[in-house]
């Protein structure tokens, strides 16, 4: 699978942006991880299992995306995730997708974080990339979107002051 991550500005108007924290504050829980080890992640979440506008933006841009650079099709966008991270929270390195069998919502070919707010809101809390030679801080500014295969290594960096807002997807060609 093609290593390159893609980075967008202005994905998302300041205005949706702020439509999205609005809405999803009302329902944050405790982020977990599949074997529920709270050394890799802390964070509150919550979930669009309803399509909004926004949310249907996002999805087909997402799916284009695919399509034009990294030439496959995405046929299936998990629900998407607001993801909520005060002081000392954030989620250590991780891939977004598994080989196991018995979790086959979990089999993800691309990810998706778009930062809600505006990064001078916050210390810390950096999107960032694993790479061989060097890793990569994302640089997101409010509205940005990255994309990146889901099996590349990456983390949110503890916040160390401030909140930090986003929202991710995962997208599949199964």
């Amino acid at each position: 699978m093609i290593s390159k991550h893609f980075l967008y500005h202005n994905f998302l108007s300041e205005n949706d942006c702020d439509q999205i924290i609005n809405e999803s504050q009302n329902s944050l829980e405790k982020a977990t991880v599949m074997d529920d080890n709270s050394d890799v992640r802390n964070s509150k979440v919550s979930w669009y299992h309803n399509d909004t506008k926004i949310t249907n933006y996002i999805k087909q841009e997402i799916k284009k995306i695919a399509k034009d650079l990294y030439r496959f099709d995405i046929n299936t966008i998990a629900p998407l995730q607001y993801t909520f991270y005060d002081k000392n929270m954030f989620y250590n390195w991780h891939v977004d997708s598994t080989d196991d069998f018995t979790q086959p919502h979990l089999d993800r070919d691309l990810s998706a974080s778009i930062l809600l707010n505006h990064p001078d809101e916050y210390i810390g809390g950096e999107l960032e990339l694993a790479n061989p030679i060097k890793n990569k801080i994302i640089n997101l500014k409010k509205g940005s979107i990255v994309v990146f295969p889901s099996l590349i290594i990456h983390r949110v960096k503890k916040v160390e002051i401030g909140t930090r807002h986003s929202l991710v997807a995962w997208g599949s060609r199964l």
